[in-house]
Parts: C-alpha cells; structure tokens; sequence
C-alpha cells in the first residue's frame, strides 16, 4: 500500500494532468492512510495541497513547485465570458502548461469543440487521441496548417513508440476516418505500430473467416471479428519471420502473396476472402494440414471458437496453439491452460505480450 501511494504521489506530481484521472479524494484517503514521506518539497506540497483540497476544498498550489496545477487553477478562475479571448491571446502552449487535455477544454471552453478549439488543442494532444478524434476535425473543419501538425504527429516514429498503439486502434481510425486527408498518414501509423507488437518467429496465423465473424468485437462494436484478426495476423507477418496466415472455414487456404505488403494491404486482402473457403469452422483441420515443425513454433487462431472439428483432430504435432476467442468467454473447444493449450477470451493490448510470458514461464515448484 505504501509503494502504491507512492508510486501514485509521484506521477500525479510529474504530470498535473493524472489528477483529473484519478479522483483526487482517493489519493488524499490513501495519502491519509499510509502516511508516506515525501521524496522531496515537490512531492511534500503535492500532499498538503490534495490534503487541504479533501477537507477544505481551499488548496492552492504554489506555482514555483507545482506549476501545472497553479496553471489550470488559472484557467479554471477565468470567467466565462472571457475564456475564449484568453485562449487566443495566450495560444495553445497555455493548455499544455495547465495540463488541459481537449475533454477538459471542451467543458472549459463555452461553445464547445470548433475549429478554432480543436486546433488550440492539436499540439498538445498525443497520437492516440488524434487518430481518434480523425472525424471531429473534419467535422469542424480544421485548417490545412493543424491537418498538416496531425499528420506529422502520428506518422512521427518517436510519437508513435511514445503512444504504444496497438495496430488494431489504428485500423479502426483508418476504417471510421471520413476524409482522404488521413488515410495514406494512417497506414504509415500503422506500420510504425508494428514496434509495439512482440516479434513471434515461426508463427502460423489461423484466421476463422465464417459468417460469425462478421459479428462485432465486444467493446469495439464497430470492428468485425474478422477486421481484427487480419490485423493482428497482418502485424505478425510483418514483425516476425516464418510466418505463414492461413484461412479457414468448410476448407482452409494459405493467404499467398503476402511478403513486402503493407499491413493495410494485407488487412484487404484476408478481409476480401471471406466467403472464399465457405462458412463453416473447421479450424483444427486448417491448424494440423499447415502447421510445420521445421518452420513453425506455434499455432495462433482467432476465431469465435464455435469449432465443428472440436475433439477430432490429432495436433499433437502442435506443442503450442493460442486460441483468440474474439466473442468473449465460453467454454473453449481445446482442452486450455496446460501442455501448451491457451484461450484467451476478447481482445486487449496486452494479449501478445500474454504469449510471450506464458512462453517463458518455467515450471517450478511450490517454494514454502
């Protein structure tokens, strides 16, 4: 408890702009709780100011130690009426020094999220929330100066790694994004995500193309089942060597073609092929016909794991198969979690990183 609070004191001391993630009446209870010592005067008027913020509601930070939130505190006092003239003279650094993220400025900021708002608030914000907010520029009618700063923004290398997207996000900008302004910056986008994708050599990438999984990922209502995994299948072929995506309904087909296509092409491609091999879930079949020992070190396989060959097919020559089940938990159709059999239920950034740990946990024994 005392590592939490403390660990918690100091990125709300480092970024003012956690406090309006965090509640700050919990931090100040966990404070209250643990007593911990500050590190430093930084860290010590950080605790007075939440402590007097919990019980008085009168704290003021001091703006030659906590600079960023004696800076939203001045904003915040700003009436009203005046807010958008203070804007305009002060620029878009003002909200970067108060640590405004562009869901505060739009309840800051009467009338809301126009033009004129979003590009104040477009060199502060970080990538994944650009390419999130794709439509709403567009929608306001950004100028070609602020789509320019977007663009080198998220096709940035370092903004990119900064930001740890996942290629799956990026899809989905690209999918929903209404103009041509974005989409040749996003594939760029979402090659550069592929750093952030473990590089799993010798992967057979088994993608369940029948007509469930055109059903929406949980949580992600406008994605296909099937959009994800040629996504995730089309990030593995391209971080990683010996990889092989195959397809599979009625019959299973190896997707040819793909060595030196961008992960966008590749996504069309596997996308364009349901429908090719029929609508039924023979996903075993296609995992024990192409998986090959002298190229491959494990099966992955998305699907919504309704398996009509459930239980009879031998993949004992299969030492690991991770079954993606993109409908969310139920009963899995292979035998999970020992001799190298996992489900993981739904989709979420960490579940390549999920892979990597359980390849390189080792049995041991009880240790009391």
């Amino acid at each position: 408890m005392l590592a939490f609070a403390r660990d918690r004191g100091q990125a709300v001391s480092h970024r003012g702009q956690r406090l309006r993630q965090v509640p700050e009446p919990f931090v100040a209870d966990v404070i209250e709780l643990v007593d911990p010592s500050p590190r430093d005067e930084r860290q010590s008027a950080l605790f007075g100011y939440l402590l007097d913020r919990r019980h008085h509601d009168d704290g003021v930070a001091d703006a030659g130690v906590l600079p960023v939130l004696a800076a939203a505190a001045g904003l915040e006092a700003v009436p009203v009426a005046e807010r958008r003239d203070v804007l305009r003279a002060r620029g878009p650094a003002v909200l970067s020094d108060a640590g405004f993220s562009w869901e505060h400025l739009a309840g800051w900021l009467p009338g809301g999220m126009d033009a004129e708002a979003w590009e104040m608030a477009v060199p502060s914000m970080g990538v994944l929330a650009l390419v999130r907010n794709l439509a709403n520029f567009d929608q306001a009618g950004i100028s070609e100066a602020a789509v320019d700063t977007v663009i080198a923004k998220v096709t940035d290398p370092s903004e990119v790694a900064r930001a740890r997207l996942f290629p799956y996000q990026v899809w989905a900008a690209y999918k929903n994004a209404p103009s041509d302004n974005w989409a040749r910056a996003l594939g760029s986008t979402l090659d550069l995500t592929l750093a952030n994708i473990p590089a799993l050599d010798g992967t057979l990438v088994v993608i369940d193309t029948s007509g469930s999984m055109q059903g929406a990922v949980p949580g992600r209502s406008k994605m296909a089942r099937v959009e994800v995994a040629a996504v995730m299948a089309m990030a593995t072929a391209n971080r990683a060597k010996d990889v092989d995506v195959v397809i599979y309904g009625q019959s299973n087909a190896l997707v040819q073609g793909l060595d030196g296509m961008s992960v966008l092409g590749g996504v069309a491609k596997v996308v364009a092929s349901v429908g090719s091999v029929g609508h039924a879930t023979f996903g075993h079949t296609a995992i024990a016909r192409w998986f090959d020992p002298k190229r491959h070190q494990r099966a992955v396989i998305f699907t919504d794991d309704q398996q009509h060959d459930s239980g009879q097919v031998n993949l004992g020559h299969v030492p690991m198969v991770y079954t993606f089940n993109l409908a969310g938990y139920r009963p899995s159709a292979l035998p999970a979690g020992e001799r190298g059999r996992y489900t993981l239920g739904g989709f979420t950034d960490a579940t390549f990183t999920a892979m990597t740990v359980l390849e390189g946990g080792r049995e041991a024994d009880w240790p009391f």
